[in-house]
């Protein structure tokens, strides 16, 4: 009589219980589970003493210090997400934040998020806003605190433009029926309306004086740049272009005026003498490039350009050399000017669905969103005082 063991039917149970051991063995093998190691490293001068925290995948959160490290442990393999919240305004993480890693089962996968701190910013914002139902003249801290409206009218108030001693707001405002520029103090008293035409003048800016303004204008049947004197008399045309001529803004050395003119294919930048002589194109291409304004030691341009398929922020030299690209977002970035030391950048951007004020270093590292609410936010300007 042949042996149990020997029937075919029960070495093929074994063979087949061998496979599943074997199968089941190799499944835990492929499923297993890895460590994420979180790193913080923090350099600068005011630094966050609380910490930051750590999230992975969205749901797991973890706190973690300024130099710290923290551990996920019994991951999954596979792809996680890694974000680092928490810290002050006045610092920021780099590079990527958040960023994806991979984890592979029974090692450990090791991220660092370098977080740099500077001095907080100082100075204040003016812009516009809707936040109270139509548009006002806001102003806030350079950390975007401490917010209050200092225009409240049923008009629209836009477009402000800080004096050089900080302590008056040009604007435009459509109060008396059409587009006019308009002066305050920075608390909203001793309005001024400027302008007074049935055209539209908007787009004001100083000169660094504090006694004249530079604006656009279509008073003589198309935008034109034009100056006045900081009590809105002797008005004057500077440019006489059968294209549009916008945006100005003062060079700090007083002689030279930037805006955006029509080129021969799109917009460009151009500078002017203050008394309409030497035009020169600086961007001259076939990109539309606009809304330009000085650095405060008249050194650099800050300016928005399509150049990239999507309106961004771009920084060039004086003459039009060394075009560098500022913010790489998908969305629109616009509005720019200057942080009053020329270090940082402030500018208008969608990327959270609605328009806000951010704040920039000028190489596009560390963008802040100082607004932080549903409503439009747009054109800041800042000061030091």
């Amino acid at each position: 009589m042949p042996s149990l063991r020997n029937r075919p039917e029960v070495r093929f149970a074994r063979i087949t219980l061998l496979l599943a051991v074997v199968a089941c063995g190799g499944d835990e093998n492929v499923k297993g589970t890895g460590t994420i190691e979180v790193v913080t490293q923090t350099t600068g001068t005011d630094v966050d003493a609380d910490g930051y925290e750590v999230t992975l995948d969205g749901s797991q959160m973890m706190s973690i210090g300024v130099d710290d490290t923290a551990l996920f442990s019994e991951q999954a393999t596979g792809q996680h997400a890694v974000s680092l919240s928490g810290t002050s305004e006045n610092c920021c993480v780099l590079p990527e934040n958040p960023r994806d890693l991979s984890v592979s089962v029974d090692e450990t996968t090791s991220t660092t998020f370098t977080i740099e701190c500077r001095p907080a910013a100082e100075g204040r914002i003016a812009t516009e806003s809707n936040r109270d139902g139509d548009f006002e003249i806001f102003i806030m801290n350079a950390d975007g605190s401490a917010i209050i409206n200092i225009t409240d009218n049923p008009a629209t108030d836009v477009e402000p433009a800080w004096s050089p001693d900080g302590t008056k707001i040009a604007f435009r405002s459509d109060r008396d029926g059409d587009d006019e520029i308009y002066v305050m103090d920075d608390d909203g008293s001793n309005l001024m309306q400027l302008t007074n035409n049935d055209s539209f003048d908007g787009d004001p800016a100083w000169s660094p004086s504090g006694t004249r303004l530079v604006f656009d204008s279509d008073r003589d049947g198309n935008d034109e740049i034009y100056v006045m004197d900081a009590d809105g008399s002797n008005q004057m045309r500077v440019t006489n272009d059968p294209g549009i001529d916008y945006a100005p803004d003062w060079w700090p050395d007083g002689d030279r005026i930037v805006f955006t003119g029509e080129g021969d294919s799109a917009f460009d930048i151009f500078v002017i003498d203050v008394d309409g002589n030497n035009r020169l194109n600086l961007t001259d291409g076939p990109a539309s490039d606009d809304l330009a304004a000085w650095s405060p030691d008249g050194a650099r341009i800050v300016f928005v350009s399509d150049r990239n398929g999507n309106d961004d922020v771009y920084v060039m030299n004086a003459d039009g050399s060394g075009v560098t690209r500022v913010t790489t977002h998908e969305a629109k970035d616009l509005f720019p000017s200057w942080s009053p030391d020329g270090t940082q950048i402030v500018f208008r951007s969608d990327r959270e669905g609605n328009p806000e004020v951010y704040r920039v270093d000028t190489d596009g590292t560390c963008p802040v969103n100082l607004s932080n609410t549903p409503d439009t936010d747009c054109h800041p300007s800042w000061t030091d005082r």
